[in-house]
């Protein structure tokens, strides 16, 4: 099972954008002890689409697959009283190619990088966000479509699927696709959620996506103490709904991924690890088969929810967590259907004992060999030597290895 974290990233200044940071990641392994296979950030649609590519190599470099979750609403307006819902980028826009250009540049800079991503459109699109269905046609029947289909739900899965045909079209094979439906709570209890917001209604279909996920967290919508993972995937608490383990699974045939986890209003740092604990029991259980993939949403404790990986950590959850997690069940390393092994360097020279390269950007570092010995590994782009050479160099990452080319 692929375990990934969102480490509690800073902002970008006068936004909600994520700024993407490997040393949070790495920071969260040492305390908890738990290597990270993938990192999500988020990305958000402003006046115009800008494609991350610093942040993917980045992350990449760093020995983790970046995950991409790309907001089409504008976040520096999220906070706004009232949210300018659905902003200037909805679904709807979309879905009828109003946005083409910008989506065929993203999807090119996305392939020219030669790194492996995972990509996810406007996650948990029917709970009350302000890019969500509700607010782009709801459950209308007779604006748009299929007059059987709800309006809100519809404009959402023909955008992704017009997302993922351009992808394809711009030949960006490197990219896997998610759907991070809502989080796991339940349907036609007050006025929360309406039937028409039910997973199906949004989904794009098995010939779109690789991922399906949910949001799965401990507080509690429903009644007054927290929920178990457990409950919260069966729907105990809320018959006769089936639950969103179920609800998801009946999708298609895709394997599930826990996208977002973490705590909220638990009433102690002892419930907290307790809470964590029960979860990964039930992770190892094999009544969940389809769960291949866990994201610890490790948000710092100011923004009040989530794991916080720093320091000021108490040590009764730090002790929970790593007995939760430090199991062999999480310890999945990232495998790839394609080849996205190392470019090779465009130019290797040697001058006055200093060996230089060009950059590779799906490499994470650099082997130099002098005839059959490894002189060096390195992330850098040169290295001083002893000798006069022979030396070739080449590239290295989480696939495995480049093509060697010889230092001129």
């Amino acid at each position: 099972m692929y375990f990934g974290v969102m480490p509690g990233w800073s902002f970008q200044p006068g936004t909600r954008d994520d700024i993407p940071d490997p040393f949070a990641v790495k920071e969260f392994e040492h305390y908890t002890g738990r290597k990270v296979a993938f990192a999500p950030w988020s990305v958000s649609w402003h006046d115009h689409l800008t494609f991350p590519t610093a942040d993917v190599e980045a992350l990449w470099r760093a020995g983790y697959v970046p995950q991409i979750r790309l907001d089409s609403f504008p976040t520096q307006a999220y906070g706004e009283n009232p949210v300018p819902a659905p902003g200037p980028v909805p679904s709807s826009s979309i879905a009828a190619g109003a946005h083409d250009d910008e989506l065929r540049a993203f999807a090119d800079a996305a392939r020219a990088t030669d790194i492996p991503i995972s990509f996810d459109y406007d996650y948990e699109m029917n709970n009350a966000q302000p890019w969500g269905g509700r607010f782009d046609g709801g459950g209308t029947t007779t604006g748009y479509g299929d007059p059987s289909w709800p309006d809100g739900p519809e404009h959402f899965r023909d955008a992704y699927r017009r997302i993922v045909t351009i992808f394809r079209e711009e030949g960006a094979t490197n990219v896997t696709f998610f759907f991070h439906a809502g989080t796991v709570n339940g349907y036609g209890v007050g006025s929360y959620w309406e039937p028409w917001e039910r997973f199906q209604w949004y989904y794009p279909g098995d010939d779109y996506i690789d991922w399906v996920g949910l949001s799965v967290y401990a507080e509690h919508d429903f009644n007054d103490v927290p929920q178990s993972f457990e409950q919260k995937l069966a729907g105990a608490l809320q018959p006769p709904y089936e639950g969103g383990y179920a609800e998801i699974t009946a999708l298609g045939s895709r394997p599930v991924s826990i996208e977002e986890m973490g705590l909220h209003n638990m009433p102690s740092e002892q419930s907290k690890a307790q809470w964590v604990e029960d979860a990964a029991a039930v992770l190892q259980s094999g009544r969940y088969p389809r769960i291949a993939a866990v994201d610890w949403l490790a948000q710092n404790k100011e923004n009040g929810r989530g794991y916080d990986a720093y320091p000021n950590t108490s040590q009764t959850f730090l002790d929970g967590f790593k007995a939760a997690f430090d199991r062999p069940l999480f310890d999945a390393r990232a495998q790839f259907n394609g080849d996205c092994s190392p470019l090779a360097p465009a130019r290797v020279t040697l001058h006055r004992r200093t060996l230089s390269w060009t950059t590779v950007p799906n490499a994470a570092s650099y082997e130099v060999w002098s005839a059959n010995r490894k002189v060096a590994v390195t992330r850098a782009t040169s290295l001083r030597v002893a000798k006069p050479g022979p030396y070739r160099v080449r590239g290295v990452n989480l696939v495995g290895f480049g093509r060697f080319v010889p230092a001129k």
